[in-house]
């Protein structure tokens, strides 16, 4: 019985040491890429092509909120 205690406990905590690890590996990635892409394009450009790219596409099919059946 006492090993088995030891069994779970340590596997509880590395485990855990483990899931924080690869989410602040996630974390740190996911900022890089952020960061990279906000050097290459201002978030306000980007914003500006989704504003156009939506209009292009309201346009192009008319009224926005028509779903075709």
């Amino acid at each position: 019985m006492h090993r088995l205690f030891w069994k779970i406990f340590l596997s509880f905590w590395f485990s855990l040491i483990l899931f924080a690890g690869v989410s602040l590996l996630a974390a740190s990635l996911f900022l890089e890429r952020t960061r990279t892409q906000d050097t290459i394009e201002s978030p306000r450009d980007r914003h500006l092509s989704y504003i156009e790219e939506a209009r292009f596409i309201g346009s192009k099919r008319g009224d926005p909120l028509y779903i075709a059946r």
